[in-house]
């Protein structure tokens, strides 16, 4: 599962992020999102840039419809189910066309789940 904050720069360093939190009776600040998704737990923030471990990820502005290019081909391939008889070689190479520019497109999340993993 993910996210979006519109209009939230992406921060630099975890102090300067609004997802770090201070826990006065500990004495620690921790990464909240990092610590509801990795499965080590807690993780310490980092005062100098951002860990690799970092969960968030950013989404350039402008930016287009995010959709679901997989299940977008999955329904392409699904419309275009006439049988080989009723496709010209044009509308085959057309779609394939579709198929390829789709596939290679830049990706702007990254899939999640456990087919994708």
């Amino acid at each position: 599962m993910g996210i979006y904050f519109k209009g939230m720069d992406m921060p630099n360093e975890c102090r300067n992020c609004r997802m770090s939190v201070y826990h006065g009776n500990t004495g620690k600040t921790w990464c909240t999102p990092a610590d509801a998704i990795l499965a080590e737990g807690y993780k310490p923030i980092q005062y100098d840039g951002r860990p690799d471990w970092c969960p968030l990820g950013e989404v350039k502005e402008p930016h287009g419809r995010l959709i679901d290019a997989d299940d977008f081909e999955e329904r392409v391939r699904i419309a275009v189910g006439f049988s080989e008889e009723e496709l010209t070689e044009d509308f085959k190479a057309g779609i394939l066309a579709v198929l390829t520019m789709l596939k290679t497109h830049q990706t702007v999340i990254e899939a999640e789940g456990a087919e994708n993993e």
